[in-house]
């Protein structure tokens, strides 16, 4: 009696996910008796969940195979359909493929042959052709091969601090499986980098040593009160800058390279006062797209 409880309890609660991997698994060995494999370590069936958090913000790759090894590989191209999609709401992000302005692209895995090498005398058979193939006793079949991929999430209005992101890839031809993948992308700005200031004083003019330790360029702005610091536009080649009601230029931006630092020369008004780097105001900014 007990155990039957037991059991009643089990099919309760675990035979939904039971059932669906059963599925899936009886779904695949009906695939491959037909000799089609359609593969991914980054992707799966029930939608591989990754997260990053040391995300770089740059671009992420995931491939997808024809075969589940050297041996077993498909006979046929297969054609394929993927879709990226950024899994947010009210977001102006947007998740771009493989170097295109597409969230969506549609590919195909060709099948290849050539001679395969099942033993384990370490023989390199890669290029036999068939008839020497066969005369050695070894495999002429179909061989392996890959597509590599990548998504880029982009934003015209915000910086990509994190984002959410539902990778699809679905063959088409000649039979439909479906591979996904969910990717939970987080920058650790605390890691990756800063940017930062340092103010040094000299006999005849000041320097404001700005330093970009991120792995990518920044687009910088700098403000002051000008009736603390004249600039010296000759310094430093800026993109940009503003000026106050007397003509002084208090604010300049301009783009520092990734992994490097500028100088900015200025000259001070009040000789009697010891300035430092809170005399002036950093911040990252847009205004050099």
């Amino acid at each position: 009696m007990l155990l039957g409880i037991l059991m009643v309890m089990f099919i309760v609660t675990r035979g939904f996910s039971y059932a669906r991997y059963a599925s899936n698994e009886v779904f695949n060995y009906y695939l491959s008796s037909k000799g089609f494999y359609f593969e991914s370590d980054d992707l799966s069936y029930d939608t591989k969940k990754n997260v990053d958090t040391m995300w770089d913000g740059e671009k992420v790759y995931f491939s997808v195979s024809n075969g589940t090894n050297d041996v077993l590989a498909s006979e046929v191209d297969i054609t394929y359909e993927v879709s990226c999609v950024v899994d947010e709401l009210d977001t102006t992000k947007k998740c771009l493929l493989n170097g295109t302005d597409s969230s969506e692209i549609k590919a195909t895995l060709s099948a290849s042959y050539g001679c395969k090498n099942d033993t384990d005398d370490g023989v390199d058979v890669s290029s036999y052709d068939e008839s020497k193939c066969v005369s050695a006793g070894y495999i002429w079949g179909a061989k392996i091969s890959s597509s590599d991929l990548y998504f880029e999430v982009v934003d015209e209005v915000n910086e990509v601090l994190n984002a959410k992101v539902l990778i699809t890839v679905t063959s088409i031809k000649p039979y439909k499986k479906e591979l996904s993948a969910s990717y939970n992308l987080i920058k650790d700005n605390s890691q990756i980098g800063n940017l930062s200031m340092a103010y040094e004083e000299n006999s005849l003019n000041s320097s404001l040593v700005v330093t970009n330790s991120y792995n990518e360029n920044k687009c910088v702005r700098i403000t002051w009160n000008s009736s603390d610091f004249v600039f010296d536009n000759n310094s430093f080649d800026v993109l940009g800058y503003e000026t106050d009601n007397d003509g002084y230029i208090d604010d300049v931006f301009f783009e520092i390279n990734k992994m490097d630092s500028v100088s900015l020369s200025f000259y001070k008004k009040d000789a009697a006062i010891t300035y430092n780097d809170l005399y002036f105001n950093l911040v990252e900014s847009n205004v050099c797209q």
